[in-house]
């Protein structure tokens, strides 16, 4: 399925990261949800609005310090959210893998970079695992966002998904 596309662009920040950010026509119709796909080198990030949203994808330089990491990801927020003055009402975070072997400790520091700068400007914050995601927000646990939304980046479709069910799950 393709989801209406209504604008994109993008932009680059001082070296340390760019992004693409698309624009869609479809919004939660209540509340403002933040969804996020994390990434080392790309990462997704959803925002749906009452009326449209948002998806960004960004593309960091790896170092190797993991303060410098950390505050790299804690710079790309203000820059991404910073016309947003309303209280976003739930935010979900895509949990660790525990089978993949790869980088784990470097996406536990974005992890927990991303939660403590949400906690900031969230009601709620959540880690959900992907099949859980999957599962609310297509109501099965083999269906991939990217599969779903086939003209959007998989790590924006995949960040949608977190926002879908932040949507979803807001009490």
């Amino acid at each position: 399925m393709e989801i209406e596309i209504t604008d994109k662009s993008s932009d680059e920040y001082e070296g340390e990261f760019s992004f693409t950010k698309y624009t869609l026509k479809d919004g939660s119709g209540d509340g403002h949800f933040i969804g996020i796909d994390p990434g080392t080198a790309n990462f997704g990030v959803a925002l749906i609005h009452p009326n449209f949203s948002e998806v960004w994808q960004i593309s960091i330089i790896r170092k190797r310090d993991p303060l410098q990491r950390m505050k790299i990801i804690q710079a790309i927020f203000p820059r991404i959210f910073c016309y947003e003055k309303t209280m976003i009402s739930k935010s979900v975070i895509e949990a660790a893998a525990y089978n993949a072997p790869y980088r784990q400790v470097e996406l536990a520091e974005q992890r927990a970079a991303i939660a403590l700068y949400l906690d900031k400007i969230s009601k709620e914050v959540e880690f959900k695992q992907a099949q859980a995601i999957r599962k609310i927000a297509f109501g099965k646990y083999d269906m991939l966002a990217h599969e779903f939304w086939t003209n959007l980046p998989s790590d924006c479709a995949a960040a949608l998904s977190c926002a879908v069910v932040a949507q979803k799950t807001y009490r």
